[in-house]
């Protein structure tokens, strides 16, 4: 990792920033957004670590954002529990897959379900099987997740789950917590923090909270209906983001 200067530092407060409004707003798209565009400058792992606490702290507000029912978690233990050994898994399957293709899968299977949306027939999700459903997407978001830092197709599952805009954003913020903590584990275990980010990541997590609160300002202002085509539009982004750097790699 070269030398993390103010100047780098003042530019990675910005990417910050910019990805907590948006994951504010729509309660997702922080890595995806932040990562790359730090990965210009240093590393991908160093990337990568330096969003995790700002990502957690994140999660940890959007996780309680309203009050907890019993319903929401009925719904979320079978998801984020094998998501939880998936993220193990696809962290230990980093250092041998090639990262590239499945990028490059991932990427299409999003763009595919973006595109359905638009149709006149949706996936939908049958109520009598989403328990199987769940645990299914944990699986597959937690070792997807654990190779490449992307965790949509947990947001996929919600999506034609169709769940309204609060329990929505309540669901992936917890399991996006889970799904983190998990990772900070697993960095830590490979020796990929130093002294340096750690600090590093204490002003960035403030930053990005800052960034978060002004995005849920965002939220609370958005129809419905508006609200479920700008995720919409983020997971797009997102597939479209994978498929390139996948045929890029």
């Amino acid at each position: 990792m070269g030398v993390l200067t103010d100047l780098f530092f003042w530019g990675a407060a910005a990417v910050i920033f910019v990805a907590a409004i948006n994951k504010g707003t729509f309660g997702m798209g922080f890595p995806l957004i932040a990562t790359p565009l730090m990965a210009l400058f240093i590393d991908v792992p160093t990337a990568v670590v330096l969003t995790l606490i700002p990502n957690v702290c994140m999660d940890i507000y959007q996780s309680f954002s309203r009050p907890w029912q019993q319903e929401d978690v009925r719904r979320l233990l079978p998801l984020i529990v094998p998501g939880v050994v998936g993220v193990l898994v696809g962290t230990k399957l980093l250092a041998t897959l090639p990262e590239d293709t499945l990028r490059l899968c991932l990427g299409l299977v999003i763009l595919a379900f973006a595109a359905s949306q638009l149709m006149p027939w949706k996936i939908r999700l049958p109520r009598s099987n989403l328990t199987l459903w769940a645990a299914a997407a944990g699986v597959v978001s937690g070792v997807i997740g654990g190779v490449t830092n992307v965790f949509t197709p947990v947001t996929m599952f919600f999506y034609a789950a169709e769940l309204e805009k609060t329990a929505f954003v309540q669901s992936i913020g917890a399991v996006f917590l889970a799904f983190k903590l998990t990772q900070v584990a697993a960095t830590y275990h490979f020796e990929l923090w130093t002294a340096t980010l750690a600090m590093l990541s204490v002003p960035l997590a403030g930053i990005a909270l800052l960034g978060y609160w002004c995005g849920r300002r965002i939220q609370m202002r958005l129809p419905e209906t508006t609200f479920r085509w700008g995720v919409l539009v983020v997971l797009a982004i997102a597939g479209l983001s994978l498929v390139l750097r996948g045929l890029g790699g």
